[in-house]
């Protein structure tokens, strides 16, 4: 078969059974995910699978795609502002652009799918389409949704994207890895990048990934490219002059609130990330409700303790941050965000 029929082989013979975790980032999907697969007899777990060591300082965790090889993750970003449903067919055709993989797709589908019952997977969001193509699946979706619990989310966010000190062969290793199938910018140049960085470590590591065609949408040149490589990696010593780090400190209660109109409208107005088919939930029900475990089938207390211990590493790591992050506060609320177990 064509790569295009093995995939719509796959998804009208499997996805019922492929199940979404689709999160903001900031609120945990990759550790809530990495749990649910621990924790569930239906899904692979992964805890055999080794995290990257300059992750562990951060609470930062790596939930692989173990069949996909992020396919949906990138689609939930490239596709999500789009009004048209998405067809299979269509779909298909998408993945064999991505080209990740596919050599030995459909035999590890086949060979996952013979020995689990359940695939999970990760994703940033939902496209027009998505809810009728995976009509069956367990569905989630984690956000803010409450204003008090964005400092916690942004300040997640700085630490374990832009305060991470990542060591620069890691990067020029998974560079590397994305440079075999996203040809946009070539290797070298990404390793000439990297060379004019002083020290042996960087910051934005996250961004590696979106220095493709699908993070500029196909509307991007070589050279946009290039200058957005050249923007997204810095010694860790320039953390201070970061855009995410100046917009982080001079956050404002009216940003707050403007956030909070904008999710209103988007739940009311049924968006593309709040859409019917799902379990929707914000960070405080993960730690405080039973929606993950009831969701997902698994034992709520064991979760509780993972998710716990997720949390403490968080609130640690936030209290040792070198920064004022004073701004970011909505009256007594935090006291509540910042609780421990």
């Amino acid at each position: 078969m064509a790569p295009e029929e093995e995939f719509i082989d796959v998804i009208k013979r499997f996805g019922h059974r492929i199940d979404f975790i689709n999160y903001q980032g900031g609120c945990g999907g990759e550790y809530v995910s990495l749990a649910v697969a621990s924790l569930s007899s239906e899904y692979k777990s992964q805890d055999d699978i080794p995290q990257p060591n300059h992750f562990v300082d951060y609470n930062r965790w790596q939930y692989k795609d173990l069949i996909f090889g992020g396919f949906f993750l990138s689609m939930s970003k490239h596709l999500r502002e789009r009004k048209e449903p998405v067809s299979l067919n269509e779909l298909a055709d998408l993945w064999v652009k991505f080209g990740t993989g596919q050599d030995i797709f459909y035999k590890d589908a086949i060979e996952y799918f013979n020995n689990y019952d359940r695939l999970l997977i990760r994703s940033h969001g939902i496209f027009a389409g998505f809810v009728e193509i995976f009509s069956k699946s367990r569905k989630l979706s984690i956000a803010v949704k409450t204003p008090e619990w964005l400092p916690y989310l942004k300040l997640n966010v700085f630490i374990k994207l832009y305060k991470i000190k990542t060591p620069k062969k890691h990067a020029l290793f998974e560079f590397e890895k994305v440079s075999k199938y996203r040809n946009l910018i070539p290797y070298e140049d990404y390793e000439d990048i990297l060379n004019k960085i002083p020290g042996s470590f960087m910051c934005n590591f996250y961004h590696i990934s979106y220095i493709d065609p699908w993070a500029l949408g196909y509307k991007g040149t070589y050279e946009e490219a290039r200058e957005q490589a050249s923007e997204l990696t810095h010694s860790i010593d320039e953390l201070p002059n970061l855009p995410a780090f100046n917009i982080l400190t001079k956050f404002s209660n009216q940003s707050h609130q403007r956030l909070e109109n904008k999710l209103q409208k988007h739940i009311k107005s049924k968006s593309n990330f709040y859409d019917e088919g799902q379990t929707m939930c914000c960070i405080k029900d993960i730690i405080y409700s039973d929606v993950i475990s009831k969701t997902f089938n698994i034992d709520d207390e064991l979760f509780k303790e993972k998710i716990y211990t997720w949390h403490n590493k968080n609130i640690e790591l936030i209290n040792n941050i070198e920064i004022d992050y004073g701004v970011l506060l909505l009256n007594d609320s935090w006291d509540d965000v910042t609780r421990t177990f």
